[in-house]
């Protein structure tokens, strides 16, 4: 019989957040956010290591109550909003190396993504697999609206067309475009670095797509789209 695999799931959850405070353990219909991800990644039962990355001792607390034990913490250097976060997962796969503990793939999985589903974890590592572990798979989804219709505001707050020509076209005749979910990644470990070297100048260069519903891929940034992440979590969960 085949060995399994071994794969770790990452969660990054810095302590800071700008918008929303403790954004990561914030209350979500009466559990901080971050432990539906936890739960989330236990059920799929496909993860060597669950691993929450962290410089928060609060963070560390909630997570230990979701009877999930953290191995390291992560260092400052890499705990403020202009890290990115392949530098993070670089470096949690490297700490786990050094302990004696390798993984074939690591899935980031952000802590802000009640609305994700099992079958979202699970079909994203099948496509990991059926591509040979050659590409990342990010998650994605389309924009509701044709980005190249967008407006803006002049400073005497007059409307502006961002470009005519494409505001005059029809939505069918425009090409679909699509945006990061900031929900979840699933990285072959031996493309980490080669990911990092090309964040600055290639960033998803050679990612494979894994299409989520819009009504899953809500990145939740302000108070309105929490507000909206809990009635379409109770709407599909019948609360």
């Amino acid at each position: 019989m085949k060995a399994r695999e071994k794969l770790v799931a990452i969660i990054p959850a810095r302590g800071g957040s700008k918008r929303i405070k403790n954004k990561n353990i914030i209350n979500f219909l009466g559990r901080p956010i971050i432990s539906y991800t936890i739960d989330l990644l236990k059920k799929t039962g496909i993860f060597e290591k669950i691993h929450v990355s962290t410089d928060s001792k609060k963070i560390c607390n909630i997570v230990e109550k979701n009877n999930l034990e953290i191995d390291f913490l992560r260092p400052k250097r890499l705990a403020n909003d202009k890290v990115g976060v392949y530098y993070v997962l670089k470096y949690v796969v490297e700490k786990y190396k050094s302990m004696n503990i390798n993984f074939k793939a690591a899935a980031l999985v952000y802590p802000c993504s009640p609305l994700l589903r099992k079958k979202d974890i699970l079909n994203s590592y099948k496509l990991l697999k059926k591509n040979k572990y050659q590409y990342p798979i990010l998650s994605i989804s389309e924009f509701s609206s044709a980005p190249e219709r967008s407006l803006s505001l002049e400073k005497n707050n007059f409307i502006k067309v961002d470009n005519v020509k494409k505001f005059r076209a029809r939505t069918q005749d425009l090409k679909k475009k699509y945006f990061d979910t900031g929900n979840l990644v699933f990285v072959p470990c031996n493309k980490i670095k080669q990911i990092v070297k090309n964040q600055n100048n290639k960033p998803c260069h050679k990612f494979m797509p894994y299409l989520l519903e819009k009504k899953r891929a809500i990145d939740i940034d302000t108070y309105e789209d929490l507000r909206f992440a809990e009635m379409l979590y109770k709407i599909d969960n019948k609360i």
